[in-house]
């Protein structure tokens, strides 16, 4: 063929895919275009094995041409090429063998271009935005260049379009890739199974340690959430959509990296249950609301995670090993989902359903049946049923209700002495029945006596003697701890109770041991029914011998004792403690072999935490002594907890204020005694330096002796505020204090604290109307510098000026928000003087203190956030605005939703300065649900690029501070990270702010690495001559140790995933250890 005919048949080529694309197609060419497509079809196949559509205009059209416009075919001299030929044929192939695998009443339709879907919107005046937005043409070319469409059909006819009936493509006949990504979380809804007898285990294939079932769902990379389901749950780059009826396409995956990801939930309380400690004693096994979880005993490490979603199957409320096969697990939630796992491989054996309500199971077997006795809360009542599971349909079957009563808390079941013991408030429910495992079971199946006692019952532990089936009436003993602390103790009471009734014995007279000053949160009897073991709030394991009449203490333990179990060979004890730890004792000793700490967020007031900008992964949180059993309902954060949210594991405790942990915790009086409260923690740009804000306010009957109870005034002015500096120490890997500042703004209390984002400093605010700016000074003695004993320098906080707001006539501000400009040379600072009057915001010079500018009404009354982004500044109050600093004018306001109007809402408001990008979560008073919303600050006019709604209301969120992104923590103490679709990563650097001046701190060889470069440390002087503020540390030389830091995790389960672990890495390499 000539060259100049190769040309032009190009050129008419490229003209008809141009046509193609604008979606026209001309009309003289309309015979040959229906010869030649009559020409294609045949050659494609019959009719039954064709879809409507072409390949190039669904990956290039947009989905509304699509929807107005019939498939256009080519031009009249359309040729096609053997590349093209060959995708059709192997488009076909799939097609016929996606048919083939279809099921008849199959109508599922997948759409790669699909958009988010957003719950109700949070605002009164706005409208939601997708988060994934509008495809354009480059993007779509590259989706069509990487043939990354779900379905792709061959050319067909105009005219055979009407012929040809399009089957549904339902995707979860596709493949699934063995080279999928790992999937964590395992939802119970679509996985009830139809024993045979229990399928057997084999069938049900595996995913990273947990069982999958056939149908499993595909993952994918994306976050759809509406009000009724869960939040997809990504883990590492990938995720799993858990959504009822829906199943996403592989291939859709990377499409989806256009949306937003939220992390599963780290961290979690512990649920109100005995630790479970294995046969073997190498395992213990402990539970969250969304997580069963198996520990190593030796190592303390977890081994294994059993995933649930709550939002579809319900909290976590009761699990217990099967006693006929200890290698099994049966886990209840409070919907009514039983499920039993194989926790040694984290195999899913069974699932079924025993109705909602669910409060606790009992589990036991009988003739290879497995059953349970299961605890159902109503409004009104609570019930004892009789559950059969092994019933070969998704719903359990209900063998008998053998009680009906109010207020059950707690019950232990005895199937081979037919014996049930059920504690409720101040009386105990006895049910005996003689042939329970050769009986049918009906409502008279038990015998039932009652026994009162003198106050509420706060535990009890029952055990059966050792000689069933030689007496013909079981040996029951039984122990508890009353809510007065006396513990009481019964031996054979069935005998007793049944001589009662007969008129035979007037009263029932127990064994009384008083040691406890509070209730007794846990009792329990010894293997060898010699010993009692119990604890309560005196924070003392206290093991009684009965023989003897003598006790046995292991007092100081971290926190009140909620738990205790005891291992089946009776060598180890294991305590769950009000700190959300657990606690391994050996018994012969009472060393502790494990030890497991989770995230010890207070349960009331507010949540004062913040993210370590050197290690990203670090939550520094401000959490009390017991978290999970406060001796009074307000707050006493006295602790600063660290925890690594990738690893989900504590990695610090230590104190921040003077606490009873080791002292005693009563006055003579027996009354609690209040210890301080931790309300303010910043720490600096650097990392180096953290500001706590602690306040103590004695009791009322303390002051009665001063007469200050009537006296309005003196009683503003009766609390202890203090100002804490604190510096990291990188040998002991903890905080020093090295600075305390009492009554930092004379009596007034600090409202908040904000750090400075380019250099050590501080500013706080009191409701005094004075704003105060701290900075660190070096200290020196007859001109010489201070050093320790490692010879690092010393220093001391100062404070750099003070200034006096103007209050227009109040005596003090209710409430105050306070923010620095990115550059960190404003402070913005906003005061609530009175609901009705004028909301004042004022812009000050950071370096001179001065008020440059006062704007009235950028916030409502009430709770208000504050943060800068740019040139921009945020401020969220019942309203969102943004005021612009240059222009010196509002650009945008936006009401809330009159439901987010109410003083139990909250508001929360982070900024992240990587891709100015804000993120605020809005909750509503009651629910148990927040909304998110994200917006592009540079680009407000486009709405926002996120707005969901998410389980469990926001009690925190923060901007991530080394990546885009943001952190959450929710009611239910769990950690979520936010992650935008493209994580652009921005290394946070040591001495960032004193690079600008310093080329030697930017470029970072790898002799820094090995120690051969010392950084250099940069002083200025303040506004006094003599005056020396610190901007950088001493020169200190760089190690490879952040490598080994950065590597430092031991097992697979703790190892984050590859988007954490590069982060990790390349932080150590860029910070120099």
């Amino acid at each position: 063929m000539p060259a100049s005919a190769t040309k032009t048949k190009r050129r008419r080529q490229k003209k008809r895919k141009s046509d193609g694309v604008d979606g026209t197609v001309s009309t003289t060419d309309g015979a040959t275009n229906h010869a030649e497509d009559g020409e294609h079809a045949q050659e494609v196949g019959t009719q039954d094995q064709q879809e409507v559509g072409t390949q190039d205009q669904q990956e290039v059209g947009t989905q509304d041409q699509q929807e107005a416009t019939p498939v256009k075919s080519m031009g009249s001299h359309s040729v096609e090429t053997a590349q093209e030929a060959k995708r059709r044929k192997k488009m076909e192939r799939k097609l016929l063998k996606r048919q083939s695998q279809l099921p008849s009443d199959g109508n599922t339709k997948h759409d790669p271009s699909s958009t988010l879907r957003l719950p109700e919107v949070p605002f009164a005046n706005s409208a939601p935005h997708s988060a994934e937005g509008a495809a354009d043409n480059k993007q779509s070319k590259k989706r069509k260049r990487n043939k990354r469409a779900s379905t792709a059909q061959p050319h067909l006819a105009n005219h055979e379009l009407a012929k040809i009936e399009q089957p549904p493509l339902d995707v979860t006949a596709m493949d699934v890739d063995s080279n999928g990504p790992e999937v964590k979380t395992i939802s119970l809804e679509h996985r009830i199974t139809v024993p045979d007898h229990l399928q057997s285990r084999q069938q049900m294939p595996k995913v990273n340690g947990d069982a999958l079932s056939a149908d499993a769902e595909e993952p994918k990379l994306a976050l759809e959430v509406d009000d009724a389901q869960p939040l997809v749950i990504s883990v590492g780059d990938n995720a799993r959509l858990k959504k009822r009826g829906h199943r996403a396409d592989r291939k859709s995956s990377k499409y989806q990296s256009k949306q937003w990801t939220i992390s599963e939930g780290v961290g979690g309380v512990f649920i109100d249950q005995d630790p479970i400690l294995t046969a073997d004693d190498q395992h213990m096994i402990v539970a969250t609301r969304a997580q069963v979880r198996i520990y190593s005993r030796a190592t303390s490490l977890l081994v294994r995670k059993l995933e649930l979603v709550p939002e579809e199957d319900g909290a976590i409320v009761s699990l217990s090993l099967l006693n006929a096969d200890d290698s099994l697990l049966v886990v209840a939630t409070s919907r009514g989902t039983v499920s039993i796992w194989d926790w040694t491989d984290g195999t899913l054996v069974e699932v079924c359903l025993a109705g909602n309500g669910l409060k606790e199971i009992v589990p036991f077997s009988h003739d290879g049946i497995t059953s349970i006795v299961a605890v159902h809360e109503t409004d009104d009542k609570d019930t004892v049923k009789v559950f059969n599971l092994a019933t070969g349909s998704q719903d359990a079957e209900e063998v008998a209700k053998i009680y009906e009563g109010r207020d059950i808390e707690r019950i232990q079941f005895f199937e081979s002495a037919g014996i049930i013991v059920i504690s409720a408030r101040s009386r105990f429910e006895i049910g005996l029945c003689r042939n329970f495992l050769a009986a049918d079971l009906d409502g008279n199946s038990f015998k039932w006596y009652r026994l009162r006692l003198p106050a509420n019952v706060a535990s009890f532990d029952a055990r059966i003697g050792p000689d069933v089936g030689k007496r013909l009436l079981a040996r029951l003993d039984l122990t508890m701890g009353l809510s007065n602390g006396d513990i009481l103790n019964y031996t054979d009471i069935l005998p007793k109770l049944i001589s009662r009734e007969k008129g035979r014995l007037a009263e029932i007279e127990p064994q009384k041991l008083s040691w406890h000053r509070n209730s007794v949160n846990t009792v329990k009897w010894s293997r060898d029914l010699t010993h009692i073991i119990s604890g309560g709030r005196e924070t003392t394991l206290v093991i009684w011998q009965l023989d003897t009449n003598r006790q046995q203490y292991l007092p100081h333990l971290s926190a009140p004792i909620l738990n205790v179990s005891i291992s089946e060979k009776g060598s180890a004890y294991a305590l769950r403690l009000a700190d959300n730890s657990i606690m391994a004792l050996a018994t012969a000793n009472l060393t502790p072999e494990t030890n497991v700490s989770g995230l010890a967020t207070p349960v009331y007031g507010p949540l004062i935490a913040t993210l370590d900008p050197n290690s990203p992964e670090k939550l520094l949180l401000a959490c009390p002594a017991a978290a999970l059993q406060p001796l009074r309902q307000e707050d006493q954060n006295t602790f600063l907890q660290t925890y690594d949210i990738y690893m989900d594991s504590q990695l610090d405790r230590q104190a921040l204020t003077r606490n009873l942990t080791t002292v005693v915790n009563v006055d003579p009086e027996g009354r609690p005694l209040r210890e301080p409260n931790v309300s303010r923690l910043q720490i600096s740009a650097d990392g180096r330096w953290l500001a706590t804000i602690d306040e103590w306010r004695p009791l009322h009957h303390d002051l009665d002796a001063t007469h200050l109870i009537e006296e309005t005034q003196a009683r503003k002015h009766d609390c202890e505020i203090r100002l804490r500096i604190w510096a990291y120490n990188t040998d002991q890997g903890d905080w020093e204090l090295v600075t305390r500042v009492d009554e930092p703004n004379s009596v007034a209390r600090i409202l908040s604290v904000q750090a400075n984002p380019t250099k050590p400093e501080f500013a706080a605010v009191g409701a005094d109307g004075i704003i105060r700016v701290w900075q660190p000074k070096a200290r020196v003695r007859d001109g010489v510098r201070v050093r320790d004993a490692r010879g690092k320098q010393l220093f001391t906080w100062m404070n750099k000026y003070a200034v006096k707001l103007p209050l227009h006539g109040y005596e003090e501000a209710k409430s105050a928000a306070l923010t620095y400009s990115d550059e960190g040379s404003i402070i913005a600072v906003s005061l609530e003087l009175d609901r009705k009057g004028t909301q004042w915001t004022h812009l000050l010079d950071a370096c001179t203190g001065k008020i440059v500018h006062s704007i009235p009404d950028l916030v409502t009354a009430g709770e208000r956030c504050l943060a800068a982004s740019g040139r921009y500044l945020l401020l969220l109050s019942r309203t969102f605005c943004v005021y612009d600093f240059v222009a010196s004018q509002v650009i945008c306001r936006t009401e809330l939703a009159p439901h987010f109007h109410s003083p139990e809402s909250s508001r929360f408001l982070a900024v992240n300065r990587f891709d100015n990008t804000a993120a605020f979560a809005l909750s509503r008073g009651g629910r148990q649900s927040s909304y998110l919303t994200v917006i592009d600050v540079s680009k407000l006019d486009e709405g926002p690029v996120l707005e969901t709604k998410i389980p469990g209301q926001t009690r925190m969120l923060m901007a991530h501070v080394a990546t885009t992104g943001f952190v959450l923590i929710d009611g239910f103490h769990q950690v979520r990270t936010v992650k935008p679709p493209t994580s652009s990563r921005a290394l946070v650097s040591l001495n960032s702010t004193a690079a600008a001046d310093e080329p030697e701190e930017v470029a970072k060889g790898l002799d820094r690495l090995f120690g051969a470069t010392t950084a250099v440390s940069g002083m200025v002087n303040g506004d006094s001559g003599d005056q020396q503020f610190l901007l950088a540390d001493e020169p200190q030389t760089v190690t490879g140790q952040g490598l080994e830091e950065a590597l430092s995790f031991t097992t697979s389960e703790q190892a984050p995933n590859m988007e954490g672990l590069f982060e990790r890495i390349a932080r150590a390499v860029a910070i120099g250890a």
